[in-house]
Order: structure tokens, then C-alpha cells, then sequence
């Protein structure tokens, strides 16, 4: 059983591993490349090279110069789709009660 939950507890984590990855060392130079001017303007007090930074820009995304915005919308996971709404049965009408 704990063979069981031990692999559960690793397959979900190599499942949402994805989604918490980190940028690749070249999508980090292109970051750093594209974005020196955006990052100087929009998020001046953020200490550099990590995971704040990254998300200072994601946070300006609308008010990041085009290349810049490409190279960090290259790291940004998706967000899920949403699932599709399940469709909605119409309640039948209530039947009249019987005349006494």
C-alpha cells in the first residue's frame, strides 16, 4: 500500500511538474535580452533573475514592449481549459394535483 501511495504522490508531481517548471537557460537570455529596458521601467525595485522578476513581468505582460512579451509569454504556462458546461436538463413541470 505504501508502494501504491508513494508512486501516486510521485506521478502527480511529475504530472504538475510542468506547470512549475523553470525557464530553460535559453528562454532566460532571451528574457534578459528582450526585456532589459521593460524590466528597468516596470519593476525597478524587484531583485533580478528570479522567480519575482518573472512575475513582475508577467504581471506588466500588457505593458511589455512585443519582444519582450514574446519571451516571457515563451514561459508562461497555458492556463487550463476551462471544461466544458455541463448542459443543463430542464425541470420537468409539476404535474396538477387531482380534483376531490
Amino acid at each position: 500500500m505504501k508502494i501504491a501511495a508513494t508512486l501516486l504522490v510521485i506521478g502527480t508531481a511529475l504530472v504538475a511538474a510542468p506547470a512549475f517548471a523553470q525557464p530553460t537557460a535559453a528562454q532566460q537570455d532571451a528574457i534578459r535580452s528582450a526585456c532589459r529596458s521593460d524590466f528597468l521601467s516596470l519593476c525597478a525595485g524587484v531583485p533580478r533573475g528570479g522567480k519575482e522578476a518573472l512575475d513582475c513581468l508577467r504581471n506588466n505582460a500588457a505593458k511589455l514592449a512585443a519582444g519582450c512579451r514574446t519571451a516571457v509569454t515563451a514561459v508562461t504556462p497555458a492556463a487550463p481549459a476551462a471544461p466544458p458546461a455541463a448542459a443543463a436538463k430542464p425541470e420537468p413541470a409539476p404535474t396538477p394535483a387531482p380534483a376531490a
